[in-house]
């Protein structure tokens, strides 16, 4: 019997059955987790009784890592964030905001070969952007589902792949305190924070409720004198821009509120380089949301 290799493994996410979005991963860990419940009573003996247990709870939960195009992008966006994309906002972008609920579906399907395996009711419950010196921009996104189903082999659905160019990290532009800043890394950070445990008196959980968000930025620079003023800013510091730019593709996140960045001070740790490194969350203001994300593609 031919081995099941991954290279041959598929994934696709959307709205409704059956999924219609492509996305090419580099790695999933998504999966059902399931328990089996036992008395584990006293009996008179060390042997434990097939017939006193039953079939427990289970949670759906995993990682999906990828290098997104522009068009995976804004297919993913709308999961990530819960606001309602609005094109041409600025000209030439589509503008993702955020929003106070999550998309109420999010079916993803993962083709494993011997079998296809579909997760329904999902939530992006974190979405991590990171680049660093020489590679890809990659996406991280934690993932929280309702229920497994197992389909034979053949049952995903034929869907055609982008071929679009990947962003890198060489395409990134930091704006900090109105200035552009040499990075040696970068990381955005989406959580969506969840009650993963509401289960009430079911198998599975019904609902995943989202209870609050948490938008950070971290950012590792060298420490010269062009930087001595990021460290220890005032908690008033302002706005920060991160832009990835590959010719008519453009990933702008805003940060149109205020970042703080609490004080990390640089540190000697060698004959190499000095490093600052800036950690901070991203606020809301009266005027301004905390994050905003702009794309533009040329198809």
């Amino acid at each position: 019997m031919p081995a099941s290799l991954g290279v041959a493994a598929r994934l696709a996410f959307g709205g409704a059955l059956p999924v219609d979005q492509p996305l090419e991963f580099m790695s999933e860990s998504l999966r059902a987790r399931k328990t089996i419940l036992e008395t584990a009573g006293l009996r008179g003996t060390r042997s434990r009784p097939a017939a006193r247990t039953r079939a427990g709870t289970y949670r759906v939960s995993g990682n999906i890592r990828c290098a997104p195009a522009p068009s995976e992008l804004a297919a993913l966006l709308p999961y990530v964030l819960g606001g309602t994309p609005q094109p041409n906002t600025p000209p030439g972008f589509t503008t993702f905001p955020l929003g106070e609920t999550l998309p109420a579906a999010l079916y993803v399907a993962v083709d494993r070969v011997a079998a296809v395996f579909t997760y329904d009711r999902c939530r992006i419950v974190r979405a991590s952007f990171r680049a660093a010196e020489g590679s890809l921009l990659e996406l991280e996104l934690e993932i929280e589902g309702r229920a497994e189903e197992v389909s034979a082999a053949g049952s995903f659905p034929q869907l055609a792949y982008t071929v679009q160019p990947p962003f890198v990290f060489m395409d990134a532009e930091l704006t900090v305190q109105g200035a552009a800043r040499a990075i040696k890394q970068v990381e955005v950070n989406v959580e969506n924070l969840a009650d993963r445990d509401r289960f009430l008196n079911d198998l599975v959980r019904e609902e995943i409720p989202v209870l609050d968000r948490l938008v950070s930025l971290r950012a590792l620079l060298p420490y010269t004198a062009a930087e001595t003023t990021l460290y220890d800013q005032p908690l008033s510091a302002g706005p920060a821009e991160l832009v990835f730019t590959n010719g008519a593709h453009v990933l702008r996140f805003r940060f149109p509120g205020v970042v703080q960045f609490p004080a990390v001070s640089p540190v000697v740790k060698g004959r190499g380089e000095i490093l600052l490194e800036l950690s901070g969350v991203a606020r809301a203001t009266a005027t301004e949301p905390e994050l905003r994300i702009e794309l533009a593609s040329a198809g």
